[in-house]
Order: C-alpha cells, then sequence, then structure tokens
C-alpha cells in the first residue's frame, strides 16, 4: 500500500509541476507472490489480473474494474452483459495520479501448481475476451511465457489495436 501511496504522490506531483501533464493518471495491476505461493493482488483503475487454470479449461479474473460501468454493475443498476459494452466502461472513477487519496483494490489468494498469471492492461482485454485469452492459453500451453505474451500482443494489435497492450505472464511450475 506504501508503494502505491508514494507512485500516486510522485504522479500527482509531477503533473502539478508541468502544465501538460496536469490531471494526468495511469492505471495499476500489481502481485506479490510470498514464499507459500500466496498472490497478495492490488489494482487501480482497469488493468486486471487473471489466474488460468488450462487443465480445468478456467479464468478468473481476481482483480475488479475502477470504471464507472462496473461501478453501475456493482450496485446493481446494470447487468455484467450491458457494463462490458456500456459507453462508460473506459471512464476511469479511479487512477493513480487523479486524486490525493486512492483506494486500491485489495485481494489474496493461492496460486496452484500449474496455474498461469496474466497481469494485463485494457488494450488487451479490450481487443481479446476472456474466452478468447482462455483458448488462446490452451493452444499455447507448451509454449514458454513469453512467447504467449507476444501472441497476446499480436492478436490484440490485429484485432484493432485501439490502446496501449501490456501483459505479463507466469505460470507456477513447483
Amino acid at each position: 500500500m506504501r508503494a502505491l501511496n508514494l507512485a500516486n504522490s510522485k504522479i500527482r506531483i509531477e503533473g502539478s509541476h508541468k502544465p501538460s501533464l496536469y490531471n494526468m493518471g495511469t492505471t495499476i495491476v500489481l502481485c506479490v507472490i510470498s514464499e507459500t505461493n500466496s498472490l497478495h493482488i492490488a489494482n487501480i483503475g482497469d488493468s486486471r489480473l487473471y489466474i488460468i487454470d488450462i487443465q480445468k479449461e478456467n479464468i478468473s479474473k481476481m482483480t475488479i474494474d475502477h470504471t464507472l460501468a462496473e461501478n453501475q454493475y456493482r450496485d446493481g443498476k446494470i447487468s455484467k452483459v450491458y457494463a462490458d459494452k456500456h459507453p462508460l466502461r473506459h471512464i476511469l472513477a479511479q487512477a493513480l495520479g487523479i486524486s490525493e487519496q486512492i483506494n486500491p483494490y485489495l485481494t489474496k489468494c493461492k496460486w496452484q501448481q500449474g496455474e498461469y498469471l496474466l497481469l494485463c492492461s485494457d488494450g488487451l482485454t479490450d481487443m481479446i475476451n476472456e474466452n478468447e485469452i482462455l483458448d488462446i492459453f490452451k493452444n499455447s500451453y507448451k509454449k514458454k511465457c513469453d512467447e504467449i505474451c507476444t501472441t497476446l500482443v499480436e492478436i490484440a494489435n490485429n484485432n484493432g489495436g485501439r490502446d496501449n497492450v501490456t501483459v505479463i505472464v507466469s505460470l507456477r511450475n513447483a
């Protein structure tokens, strides 16, 4: 939490010194892996972390999006299907650097042997839906993590690539 508060403060300070950077912000997703393979996850904005188990054919989103559409969904005002296509789905309700106070989503879980972690920006998830991401992992199970990253970025870009695409993939082998 201290690192997120420091990053938030540094971004705000930088933005206050340069008019061209006024009100700049960014999203973040991070994960700390303990010695017991517990994942300590945090996010602000719409960058996400997924756990993917190709043996069980399962993809689990472990973060929440801090967007106006997601807030309306969590408040029961709109359906999940509508939230995913909502015109305000990209309007951030929270980002690093925008407000003095931040309220990241924090969670923890176990990381099991054979599971993949996928940390990604919305540049990926806007171009490839969760079922397609799972299929890419299933079709890439013999590839190295960096090759899976390359495949994900290439497919997102080929699908229109309207935003920066950032991905990190890791596999728990032991």
